[in-house]
């Protein structure tokens, strides 16, 4: 291929050869012969008597997967591994404790089919010798089938080849609202339009059928979340056509199709939410700019699209694990890399701090995924100006649904002549402070399994307290903020400005959130740690460290020593607890309030963008 290499050829085969790839096959049969000594009979009976079994299926969803039905019991693998590292983040050496080596090669092909493309679902086989397993993978986990012999059942052989024979895009797992023409050419995106048949505009209001034409380039790329399991999101270029073009105008947009949870805020509900709240707030809404543009935006349940694991009736699926299907399609932003100066970085990083304020003061709405991706802008196109937009809502959380912080504590409930109310059973009796005086505090059941707390955001960007603690903290926004923190950091560690391009830290890449954790503790505790980082910065960059980072760092510094604090004296408050040395309670008790009370207002927008300001 003319102007590229022949390593950027592989990788261009290799990323189409996915692209392209209707389902996986993975045999493992050793070499040598094997002799059929009798004819193989296939019963006509069992064809009809499976097929009429399955008939609606095979009509609406993919029939590789109907298969997978007809052994008498599956085995599901739900969260094994193979889900993204770039959002919900999880420790990646969790083991597929449950295949076998040559099972795990194949779903690793599943993975990697998952991985490319705009797909709901990926289907596939493992042969082994003359064991035949059929497997089926969507965003929520893996099923596979019983072993069948191949001689010894050959119908459902014959009826796999027949129903790949027949499937269609959509029915191998493809994106059902993807329309490829007649005479589609392998490896592009030429003629495929992408039909929404009943959208919802940027005020909620129903539009009905809307349709864009992909246009995918060199210039503008589709751009996969990495991982079959979790939201699998597919970034996709489109321009509007027809209604679209009568709707939104003759421009370039995202579209944006994921699986997210059911359970989980609706982004674009979110997104609609937060630029009417600022839009009515006649102090915030000079930063409506900094907020995503939401175009419009669809969303269905996994019956609206047909997904085959509706059909499976004797897999399990928690209802907290349920996802649906959803688009969004939204202004088209630059990357922070194609910033051309040091200059424009901190514009853009100043606005998107205003705007993340003001969805949070005036919405109620916590981003929760701050990071390097989710920082874009665009340029005004009267002036040239940046105009920093804040992205990606889809793990925001509005206010109402988040929990306590961690280092919160009760406060002491109505006293006796010791200074503590104490309860019959020799307990410290204490209430939550937002009671009133003297009423007691109702103890929350614990959360049910299904209801755990998950650590959301990006591995390098989160919180130390996210990557470091052993019960999952609640999102607070002190944790965006140091978020914040993490992308300057990223920034002038690794921009070029002469190539746009943003090198990663390697040292906050590893796969284990503690060890990231660990070390970005040393980089605000240790003057080694942090010139080792910033060793490769830019000259300019380097100068927005001494600005910026050098003053920032004493904040967080500041923090770390707090909660250190709170812990020590957490310590000795459940020591004298379990003493019922009620007055050291009541002392102890009154120091670790007011340490959390200090802690509360040390990180702040207020505090973190004085220290901006002061260069």
């Amino acid at each position: 291929m003319e102007g590229l290499d022949a390593e950027d050829v592989d990788r261009h085969n290799y990323k189409h050869h996915w692209n392209d790839a209707g389902g996986i096959g993975e045999i493992k049969k050793q070499p040598k012969r094997s002799r059929v000594k009798n004819p193989l009979c296939i019963y006509l009976s069992k064809l009809r008597l499976h097929a009429a079994a399955s008939s609606s299926m095979l009509s609406s969803t993919a029939s590789v997967p109907v298969l997978a039905k007809i052994p008498k019991r599956k085995r599901h693998a739900s969260d094994v591994g193979m889900s993204s590292s770039s959002k919900r983040a999880k420790n990646a050496d969790q083991p597929f404790s449950d295949l076998s080596d040559k099972e795990l090669q194949t779903a690793k092909y599943l993975n990697e089919l998952l991985s490319h493309h705009v797909r709901s679902y990926g289907t596939g086989f493992l042969l082994d010798q003359t064991k035949m397993t059929l497997w089926y993978c969507d965003r929520m986990g893996l099923v596979q089938s019983e072993p069948f012999d191949i001689f010894k059942n050959f119908e459902y052989l014959v009826l796999m080849v027949a129903a790949l024979a027949k499937a269609n895009l959509s029915t191998l797992g493809f994106c059902p609202f993807l329309e490829l023409p007649s005479r589609h050419q392998d490896h592009t995106f030429d003629g495929v339009s992408l039909n929404l048949p009943d959208a919802t505009d940027s005020e909620g209001e129903r539009i009905g059928p809307v349709a864009f034409d992909l246009d995918v380039n060199k210039s503008r790329k589709l751009i996969n979340g990495y991982g079959a399991i979790g939201r699998g999101t597919a970034v996709i270029p489109v321009k509007t056509i027809g209604n679209s073009r009568a709707l939104f105008g003759d421009k370039n947009l995202r579209a944006k199709i994921a699986w997210p949870q059911e359970d989980r805020d609706a982004e674009d509900e979110l997104i609609r939410k937060i630029r009417r709240a600022i839009d009515e707030n006649d102090e915030a809404r000079r930063y409506l700019k900094h907020i995503v543009d939401l175009k419009c935006s669809l969303t269905l349940s996994m019956e609206d699209v047909r997904l085959p694991r509706i059909f499976m009736d004797d897999v399990p699926l928690a209802s907290s694990h349920r996802r649906m299907w959803r688009a969004l399609v939204m202004e088209e932003y630059l990357p922070l890399q194609l910033v051309d100066s040091v200059d424009e970085f901190k514009e853009v990083f100043k606005h998107v701090l205003h705007g993340h304020r003001w969805a949070w003061e005036a919405a109620g709405v916590l981003h929760r995924d701050v990071s390097i991706y989710n920082v874009m802008f665009y340029r005004d196109t009267e002036t040239g100006k940046v105009i920093g937009v804040l992205c990606d809502w889809d793990l925001a959380q509005e206010r109402d649904r988040l929990g306590p912080d961690l280092f919160e504590i009760p406060t002491i409930a109505k006293t006796s002549g010791d200074g503590v109310h104490e309860n019959t059973d020799g307990a410290v009796g204490t209430e939550r402070k937002d009671h009133p005086p003297g009423q007691g505090t109702e103890i929350p059941e614990p959360l049910p399994r299904d209801a755990a707390r998950y650590r959301t955001g990006t591995g390098p960007f989160m919180a130390i307290d996210l990557l470091t603690e052993k019960i999952t903290p609640e999102h607070q926004y002190r944790y965006d903020l140091e978020s914040f923190f993490y992308v300057l950091v990223w920034f002038c560690a690794g921009f070029r400005p002469e190539s746009h391009d943003i090198e990663p830290i390697t040292a906050w890449q590893t796969p284990n959130l503690t060890d990231i954790g660990s070390r970005k503790r040393e980089f605000i505790v240790n003057d080694g740690e942090r010139a080792q980082v910033l060793r490769s910065a830019h000259p300019e960059c380097k100068n927005l460290a001494s600005e910026w980072i050098d003053k920032l760092y004493l904040l967080f510094a500041d923090l770390l020593g707090s909660t250190i604090t709170i812990r020590n004296l957490q310590l000795k408050l459940d020591a004298a607890e379990k003493s019922n040395h009620l007055r050291k309670v009541e002392r102890y008790h009154k120091k670790t309030q007011k340490a959390v009370d200090r802690m509360h207002k040390l990180v702040t927008f207020k505090s973190f963008m004085r220290r901006l300001r002061k260069t």
